[in-house]
């Protein structure tokens, strides 16, 4: 076999991986391989390279053997390639590039940052894939937003769907349309394919607060405290929510942690503001400064305590969905972590590590566990698909048939309706004739 124009390629895909600062692993240099014999062109690292069936001077790159199938070429070449990288760049690492690269963007401004910037991107985009079918689900039947990232421009972007044209999906054909659109969804919002999407939130309250079918603690760390005292208060405002019969669940945000609550078997949230007041009053319990302006904030960090910010409580609130990533818009960059919105359970605080269990790749490794805990909490409160409204409902009181309120307002209306004026008397004998005249 003719390895040359083979090992041509192989050497510039060695030297874009050593560019940008990346030591290849033998998983790397498989896939490479595998990319070769089965393509005529492929791309890797941001970059073009020539596979097996391409041509040079109208001849192939490279010639099976005919009595060799492609796996046996394969196992034959995979070995020369390993050899060929060592004498070059020294033994491949024992762990892939998709295990340890950095979640935190970067602006992408040189040839080295480049590269690494595209292997970030299809680590991303495989992310998506995965986990936006399950997002998309449970933000249905609520207005949607998005954010994306731009490596060129070092910038996080903002696109949300327009108040003229609300994109709230309502059927599992929008969301496939939205899944499958690689560009701009519905003229706003950053397609499901989109190499910008990043992160996706919906509004949990309504244009009135009416009947919210959860609430939110949003608790911050301004002040930067050790992560011993933030878990501290997050694990007391999950007990004080455990004591007091509420189901909850507890969301590492990327930078900061939030508690979702849902309302007791006997009791209804009324209105956002009946939520804030019980939000309130756990996290004064908990040590929190609470407030919803800057002066809280700045207040919290004097004070050297957790801040619940208070700004959640209010009409058509946008909030992130669990598994989006940490981009923060109209902020600096470093802002931003681009960790993942993880559940966390109460007992495992302890040992989070968010560089580690937030990371995409680790949420890729265990999304079917992890998507089971919010689908949980998603069913208890009767979020996303399956439950076609965007708030939980006004309830159905029924008094007793002996003691029927008579001064009920819709009662005194349908009695009105029933008696002014009086409806025309037929006789059952003659009701066909009565009827055809009385139009």
């Amino acid at each position: 076999m003719k390895l040359g124009p083979l090992l041509d390629q192989f050497n510039d895909y060695s030297r874009v991986a050593y560019t940008a600062g990346l030591k290849l692993t033998v998983d790397d240099i498989a896939l490479f391989l595998r990319e070769f014999l089965t393509k005529r062109t492929f791309k890797l690292l941001g970059a073009l390279f020539y596979g097996a069936s391409s041509k040079i001077d109208g001849e192939p790159r490279f010639i099976f053997d005919e009595n060799m199938t492609t796996e046996e070429h394969f196992q034959e070449i995979m070995p020369i390639l390993v050899e060929a990288y060592t004498k070059a760049y020294g033994s491949p690492s024992g762990s892939s590039f998709t295990q340890d690269w950095p979640a935190a963007p970067f602006v992408a401004d040189s040839e080295q940052s480049r590269a690494r910037a595209a292997k970030i991107k299809e680590r991303i985009a495989a992310y998506n894939q995965l986990t936006m079918p399950f997002r998309l689900r449970k933000t249905m039947h609520h207005r949607i937003h998005t954010i994306g990232y731009s490596y060129t421009a070092g910038r996080v972007i903002s696109r949300q769907s327009r108040d003229d044209n609300p994109v709230i999906l309502s059927d599992y054909d929008q969301v496939n349309d939205m899944l499958e659109d690689p560009n701009t969804y519905m003229d706003s919002l950053y397609g499901g394919k989109s190499e910008n999407l990043r992160d996706l939130w919906f509004e949990y309250t309504t244009e009135t607060g009416d009947n919210p079918k959860f609430g939110v603690f949003d608790l911050d760390n301004p002040a930067q405290l050790p992560d011993a005292e933030h878990k501290r208060v997050v694990r007391e405002v999950s007990k004080q929510l455990r004591d007091s019969g509420r189901a909850h669940i507890i969301m590492f945000t990327g930078k900061n942690y939030q508690v979702w609550f849902a309302p007791r078997e006997d009791e209804r949230f009324d209105h956002i503001t009946n939520v804030a007041t019980i939000a309130e009053g756990m996290a004064f319990k908990a040590g929190c400064i609470v407030g919803r302006s800057k002066a809280y904030r700045d207040r919290a960090v004097v004070e050297q305590k957790i801040w619940l910010d208070t700004s959640v409580f209010k009409r058509k609130q946008k909030i992130g969905f669990f598994f989006g990533l940490h981009y923060k818009p109209g902020k600096d960059l470093n802002a931003s972590t681009g960790l993942a919105r993880v559940p966390v359970r109460r007992e495992e605080l302890s040992k989070f590590e968010p560089l580690v269990d937030a990371h995409p790749e680790t949420v890729m490794q265990n999304f079917d566990a992890l998507k089971a805990r919010v689908d949980a909490f998603c069913q208890a409160v009767e979020l996303g698909d399956g439950f076609p409204f965007s708030d939980s409902g006004y309830p159905c009181y029924r008094t007793p048939r002996d003691k029927p309120d008579k001064k009920n307002k819709l009662a005194v209306q349908l009695n009105d309706w029933k008696y002014k004026p009086r409806f025309v008397e037929l006789s059952k004998d003659v009701v066909g004739e009565e009827a055809l005249m009385n139009d």
